[in-house]
């Protein structure tokens, strides 16, 4: 994980970087016209940082160096005005130790707070008389967990949003919406050009009848063992060819998944994982005691990636999947261009 990556969003981030801006400026030319020289040339120093930074960040690109180089910064600031004046450096230790929770990782944060409060604790020593330090020094611990457990619950929030916006509640599987986004992406990227790409567009064969017999918790059982198969098998095929063992799959609606295996190398290939994956789910299903047999028709698109649209590469996949269905069910029929069909029946049955 990389430390210096924040996790709370744009906007705040945004905002703490032009706050801190503003307060650089002010800061330093106060400093340059009647206090330290060396504290105004460390404030501009910083305030280019945080220019970097922040142009970085809006432009979602990775910031990391300008990001330490600007905390780096304003932590020398802050320990020279805490050496130099006492309690007048020392108080924006308190602004500060907030600030970084919305710049840096939460740990990052936790550990780089923490260290350079009491720094510039240690700072101040030889300037503050001992119970005045004492005080300071128990506010200022107040002060950074109190910040600390507002930015945690923040984080929580974000990830379980975040999280909410992403996933399938049932499955735990990539939504639509995540789904879409990261082939479209892959679909678009240019060091993607000329690679293969398999959709495999999965859709349970008369899925109401299982509603309609064992209720909707029933469903959602079926469901979930469903993906589950899924996901194990492909995991397995994905070591037999030393693939990534990232998985890209998720449940679009209802009873409808898709699963997109990258770098596919051939035809033979994808009918290979399709018949692989109605082998698996040939086997009984279990709703308590009770045992049904689980069929499902796929559609099949075998692609090289050339920037297609998103709708057109699903829409395709759909529609082999119909194919699969109007010939018979419990089966996968691979998409072409050409009017000639291949539709496989499941060589088990």
């Amino acid at each position: 994980m990389n430390l210096f990556e924040p996790k709370l969003p744009l906007v705040a981030r945004v905002s703490v970087h032009g706050l801190t801006i503003l307060l650089l400026l002010l800061y330093g030319f106060s400093h340059l016209l009647y206090g330290s020289l060396l504290l105004g040339i460390l404030c501009f120093i910083a305030l280019v940082f945080a220019a970097l930074s922040l142009f970085t960040a809006i432009n979602r690109n990775s910031s990391s160096i300008f990001l330490m180089c600007f905390v780096t910064s304003l932590a020398l600031i802050l320990l020279t005005a805490s050496y130099l004046y006492g309690e007048r450096g020392l108080v924006y230790c308190f602004s500060f130790a907030a600030a970084l929770f919305f710049m840096l990782s939460f740990r990052a944060a936790l550990a780089g707070g923490l260290t350079i409060c009491c720094l510039s604790v240690a700072a101040a020593s030889h300037i503050m008389p001992g119970e005045m330090l004492l005080r300071f020094g128990i506010a200022l611990g107040f002060s950074f967990m109190l910040s600390a457990t507002f930015a945690s619950q923040i984080l929580k929030q974000t990830a379980k949003l975040e999280r909410d916006a992403n996933q399938d509640y049932l499955t735990g599987l990539m939504n639509q919406r995540r789904f879409y986004g990261w082939l479209e992406g892959l679909l678009s990227d240019p060091s993607n050009l000329h690679s293969k790409l398999t959709l495999f567009y999965f859709d349970i064969d008369d899925f109401k009848s299982v509603n309609d017999g064992f209720g909707h918790e029933g469903g959602d059982r079926v469901l979930k063992e469903f993906a589950e198969r899924i996901k194990n098998c492909a995991r397995d095929i994905n070591i037999e060819f030393h693939a990534s063992p990232e998985l890209n799959f998720c449940r679009l609606s209802g009873d409808e998944f898709v699963l997109a295996c990258v770098n596919t190398d051939s035809r033979d290939t994808a009918t290979y994982v399709a018949s692989r994956f109605q082998e698996i789910l040939s086997k009984p299903f279990f709703i308590g005691e009770r045992r049904l047999q689980i069929r499902s028709s796929i559609g099949v698109n075998h692609i090289q990636v050339e920037n297609q649209d998103v709708g057109y590469v699903m829409r395709s996949a759909d529609l082999a999947m119909y194919e699969a269905k109007k010939s018979g069910k419990q089966q996968f029929h691979i998409y072409e261009d050409s009017p000639e069909p291949h539709v496989y029946r499941d060589q088990a049955f």
